[in-house]
């Protein structure tokens, strides 16, 4: 749905505009996000052309205004590509866009990226631990080598 909100903005500075839709494959999230993508841009007047990134060519994705990539795998395929158009990484988690994936997308900053996320932010997730369990004055949080940067955005939201 937040995808929507992104391109409710973008597709209304772009008139009659093709948007390219990148998937990382057909599993049901993935075809989840660019069903609700089509019936909103269906009545705009845009062209929506779904790629998956197994088949991701400069050829398949014919000049898009935006691409919309679903899915890591989608956002690395289509970081690959020679292309000018921004992009818009859907279904990501943060860790990966902020280490790798912002840097590749732009093209060290020639073309605009962005992302939303897949992860959900630990303020939402501590009120769902508070809910869950309104006793418990301590919790435990493992966090791997890429993700030791977060410890204090974790303290604050605890």
């Amino acid at each position: 749905m937040v995808a929507c909100v992104c391109l409710l903005l973008v597709s209304q500075q772009l008139a009659a505009a093709q948007v390219a839709i990148v998937l990382s494959d057909d599993s049901a999230p993935y075809q989840e996000v660019y069903q609700v993508v089509r019936a909103y841009l269906d009545d705009s007047g845009h062209e929506i052309n779904r790629v998956y990134a197994a088949n991701l060519t400069v050829a398949t994705l014919s000049e898009p205004r935006l691409v919309v990539a679903v899915g890591v795998r989608a956002a690395e395929s289509l970081a690959a590509m020679p292309l000018r158009a921004p992009q818009l990484a859907v279904l990501v988690p943060r860790a990966w866009y902020l280490k790798a994936g912002r840097a590749r997308l732009s093209d060290g900053g020639r073309r605009a990226a962005s992302a939303i996320f897949l992860d959900q932010p630990f303020e939402r997730q501590a009120r769902l631990i508070r809910q869950a369990f309104p006793g418990v004055r301590r919790v435990g949080v493992l966090l791997g080598i890429e993700q030791s940067g977060l410890a204090g955005e974790l303290d604050e939201a605890l």
